[in-house]
């Protein structure tokens, strides 16, 4: 073979043409390939930080894996025994549980701590109103956990071996925590008659550490619990240490009393990666009671599943909606290695002509296109790759490293396959409805029918049922993609109808700018087929990203409400008269509504008996915090208004109603949500009925609160103050008041929103860089002969204004057209979307999201998209602009 036309030759002497573009085309396959390779590991960084954000929320009793069971006793005569003899194997058991423990739960499992609770027995102080309800407690590592503040440890206590001896003369010691003293009244010294034997306070105790796990779980060796109940003297219910030797000698009360333990959870430790290891390894542990020495046995708990599958719900909808929106990038993005190869083999087209012309085959000239693509592409890919694997060390599936690989090679296929015979030779590339080429209808046929077959999967299966950790069905992710491109290619068929029509129009009349356009247009399009359709998807994906960020926003806003059911709600144990009253009258409060719940009521209509679930309300109340529930009103014909929940409207039969013996007529229905904490068979009456339904005796559970517009957020910490002060001791932990801005607060601080409504921004901002390269690349590709056609115009006299007003006919029309059906559809993608996916795992409520569509917004996104195509084009025209006319009229127009 000759020595200039082999192909190391034909390699050296193409790769030192056209460096800027080359190196172009490299910074772009790298800069995109680290991102593509970047998103599944930022995805699973985010999902790992919302698994420990809701771990971290939830109340760490409940999460710790924590339960009840009985000891075994190993010795049937335990007197003189040490405690170490008795408990020593139970306590190596339980302690070694965590060392158990599969990986990776056994990576967030601490310390797993135990004490043992002897039988309830009743006692009482002299002088004192209260009854008490005690039990005996025992720790072998209590001492570390408190420290006395008057008098010490109790002694070790044995029976008094004399059968005569009186129990008053030998109490058993115990130690009482401070609050549990003030509580009963006791103090050091203090005798209480005990249905085991008398008990003597040797010593009141603090907690060293009032933070610690310990104390949640051992709630009540800390606080005492006062009941009160009608007709009763008040009950107290409290446990009281015991020292561990005295346990031994009580084998009776010890054996058959409570054996607690529990396993501290770090939240911090765990990966998203392993959750549904984590979740087989939690449900296994607390599957079947474990077993203890000498025939014990302890049952753990746990809400850890709880929180895995309410995150994997969340983070599936989260995947689900981002993969959805990416995938139209994706879309530009291959638009965009397309039209840059397009680009790089169409600068060639004159050297790879010129070698093909001096007797280069065709596979010659593909493999240095090919050989080109991979240095370009590959080296800096590879690079990429292993950049994105030191920034974010998440551990990602299969599919996250295929991404990137793939879309590495995605520029050397697009060399072999740009480089054809066409390519090598200028041809006219003139628009029309029909087209000659077999390929072309083969091609919008599969396109057409993967949309279809995408669609209807989707919306069958949804994709949020296909998820997996945080991968998603390719195929159905593409959906918006492949609607995008169906259209575009719909339109790109259409579009020839009206410009030819156009073009007939100008003809007739004498601007030479307009007949020249108008042919350009038709003959020689700036902005070609991939290009075309690259804006459609752009604008559609920019539109729907906006739109779906202000969706977000609404939606959680609407689950906030529902959760709340008004601007403040209130639970607490008492919410007596006077407490509703002393808030109606702080500034800023416009209602409020005590509600009442009673549940199994009987309500009778013509086919039976039902039992449902009765919300007493005052209808003046309820009518001023809530005005949108139907209107109670007062009783008519002597019935009583009540509205029911929609699954109770479904099932009455008839109109003669009875609730209890009281005659009721339905005046409305009330939504699911209507109500916090309402579901099923429930209804809403007036609380002047209570005496009527014989459901008197107890104060409300539950207030509603009304807000001014513009409240000041001080006003919720009133009604906070106000709550707890009128809460006995016992029950101040168990009170609530939430209000909207807090659980919306909660809501968006969690990451999965920050990261969804981050990714969406991305994404439309990602798309819109991605657009202008796109435009920029189809104006430089066509740059050589809208250069030619410039320099002749030119050269017969045509002015720099008219040449502008000629490359706007060029551009204008197709970016007009693509941008108007993008627009369309990207109205239309977020209503498809939250029609056919269940995204109430990630917003929360109980109603499908609908789309909140933000006027500005959406007119803010579109001129700025518009502003990017007309930037790219303007830079584009400018840069060619730069040619003199001989240079570009020396080859081909002689």
């Amino acid at each position: 073979m000759n020595e200039l036309l082999s192909t190391p030759r034909l390699l050296a002497d193409h790769l030192r043409a056209g460096v800027r573009a080359s190196a172009l085309v490299a910074f772009l396959v790298t800069l995109t390939v680290l991102v593509v390779a970047l998103v599944p590991r930022a995805f699973a960084e985010v999902a790992t930080a919302e698994l420990r954000y809701q771990l971290a929320q939830e109340v760490p009793a409940q999460l710790d894996l924590h339960g009840e069971g009985r000891i075994g006793w190993p010795i049937a005569d335990t007197e003189g025994v040490p405690p170490e003899a008795v408990f020593g194997r139970t306590d190596d058991a339980i302690t070694g549980m965590p060392g158990s423990l599969p990986r990776p739960l056994r990576d967030g499992a601490g310390e797993a701590v135990w004490f043992l609770k002897s039988t309830s027995g009743t006692g009482s102080i002299e002088g004192s109103p209260y009854v008490l309800s005690l039990r005996l407690a025992m720790d072998l590592g209590w001492t570390d956990r408190i420290r006395f503040v008057e008098g010490v440890a109790p002694e070790a206590w044995a029976p008094d071996p004399d059968p005569e001896a009186q129990p008053a003369d030998n109490p058993i010691p115990i130690a009482l925590s401070a609050r549990g003293a003030e509580a009963m009244g006791a103090e050091v010294g203090t005798v209480i008659e005990y249905s085991e034997g008398p008990l003597v306070v040797s010593g009141l105790y603090e907690p060293v550490d009032e933070s610690l796990s310990y104390w949640t779980h051992a709630y009540d060796l800390d606080r005492a619990a006062i009941i009160r109940v009608t007709g009763q003297p008040p009950r107290i219910q409290a446990s009281v240490y015991v020292a561990p030797e005295t346990a031994v000698a009580l084998p009776d009360q010890f054996a058959l009393g409570i054996l607690s333990a529990w396993i501290p959870i770090d939240p911090s430790v765990y990966s998203f990666a392993d959750l549904e290891t984590l979740g087989s390894q939690v449900r296994n542990a607390t599957a079947t009671p474990a077993p203890l020495p000498d025939f014990g046995a302890l049952a753990l708990d746990t809400t850890f599943t709880e929180v895995l599958d309410r995150t994997e719900s969340s983070v599936a909808a989260m995947t689900a909606l981002i993969a959805l929106s990416a995938s139209g990038l994706l879309g530009v993005l291959l638009a965009s290695y397309a039209l840059s190869i397009q680009a790089l083999v169409r600068r060639r087209r004159s050297a790879l002509a010129l070698s093909a012309a001096r007797g280069a085959s065709l596979r010659q000239l593909r493999v240095v296109m090919v050989i080109e693509a991979a240095l370009l592409a590959l080296p800096g890919s590879a690079v990429a790759i292993a950049v994105a694997a030191l920034l974010v060390p998440q551990r990602i599936g299969f599919e996250g490293w295929l991404a990137p690989v793939a879309l590495a090679i995605v520029p050397v296929l697009l060399a072999a396959v740009l480089v054809a015979p066409g390519s090598l030779r200028e041809e006219r590339q003139d628009i029309s409805v029909r087209s000659n080429a077999r390929g072309r209808w083969v091609l919008e046929a599969a396109v057409a029918g993967a949309a279809v077959v995408s669609l209807v999967l989707l919306q069958r299966r949804g994709l949020v049922a296909s998820s997996d950790v945080v991968g998603v069905d390719p195929l159905l992710a593409a959906t918006p993609v492949l609607l995008a491109a169906t259209v575009g290619l719909l339109a790109l068929r259409l579009y020839p109808v009206p410009l030819r029509a156009l073009r007939r129009v100008v003809r007739r009349g004498a601007a030479p700018v307009a007949e020249v356009g108008s042919a350009r247009a038709i003959r020689e399009p700036a902005i070609g087929a991939i290009a075309s359709l690259a804006l459609v998807v752009g604008v559609a994906i920019v539109v729907f990203s906006t739109i779906m960020v202000s969706t977000v926003g609404t939606a959680l806003q609407r689950a906030a409400a529902e959760d709340v059911g008004a601007d403040v709600q209130v639970y607490a144990h008492d919410l007596p008269a006077e407490l509703v009253d002393e808030l109606r009258a702080l500034p800023d409060v416009t209602g409020v509504v005590a509600l009442t719940y009673r549940a199994s009521v009987t309500l009778t209509d013509d086919a039976g008996g039902t039992k449902v679930g009765v919300v007493l309300a005052d209808s003046d109340d309820l009518a001023a915090v809530r005005p949108d529930l139907p209107a109670l009103g007062p009783a008519t014909g002597g019935a009583l208004p009540i509205a029911v929940s929609p699954e109770l409207a479904d099932r009455l039969q008839g109109t003669d109603l009875r609730l209890g013996d009281v005659p009721v007529t339905v005046v409305g229905d009330v939504a699911e949500t209507a109500i916090p904490g309402m579901q099923g068979l429930w209804l809403v009456a007036d609380a002047s009925a209570i005496d009527a339904l014989d459901l008197a005796g107890r104060p409300p559970s539950r207030l509603l609160i009304d807000l001014a517009d513009g409240a000041e957020p001080m006003t919720v910490d009133e009604i906070r103050s106000a709550v707890l002060a009128a809460q006995p001791e016992q029950f101040l932990a168990s009170a609530e008041i939430i209000d909207i801005e807090s659980v919306l607060g909660r809501a968006r601080s969690a990451p999965i929103t920050s990261g969804l409504e981050w990714s969406l921004t991305i994404v439309a901002g990602a798309t819109l860089i991605l657009t202008m390269l796109v435009v920029a690349l189809a104006a430089a590709a066509s740059a050589t002969t809208r250069n030619r056609v410039v320099g002749v115009l030119r050269i017969l006299g045509m002015s720099p204004r008219q040449v502008r007003a000629l490359v706007a006919w060029e551009f204008a029309p197709v970016a007009v057209g693509s941008v108007v059906v993008g627009v369309a559809l990207g109205f239309a993608l977020p209503y498809l979307v939250t029609a056919v996916l269940d995204l109430r795992g990630f917003f929360g409520g109980t109603s499908l999201p609908q789309p909140a569509i933000d006027p500005l917004a959406v007119a803010v996104a579109v001129g700025a998209y518009v502003l990017a195509v007309l930037t790219a084009v303007l830079v584009a025209t400018a840069l060619g602009r730069r040619f003199a006319p001989a240079s570009t009229l020396k080859m081909g127009d002689a």
